[in-house]
């Protein structure tokens, strides 16, 4: 291995919800999507996050994946 090769690292990273504005999602009460506030992470489906906020609408909790 060349020792001024370039290293590759794989980077670390994470997902927060709150630095990603607005977030949409489909509110069944409302049935529309509809702004999605407060939105946390509830689990990891396969490569995507599965995330629940609140409507803006109606504040009822709004499920839905990135």
């Amino acid at each position: 291995m060349d020792p001024k090769a370039p290293m590759r690292t794989s980077a670390a990273w994470s997902f927060d919800p709150s630095t990603k504005t607005p977030l949409l999602g489909y509110c069944p009460n409302c049935r529309q999507s509809v702004i999605v506030l407060k939105a946390r992470i509830v689990g990891v489906a396969g490569d995507q996050y599965l995330l629940e906020g609140n409507c803006k609408r109606c504040g009822e909790p709004v499920p839905f994946s990135v």
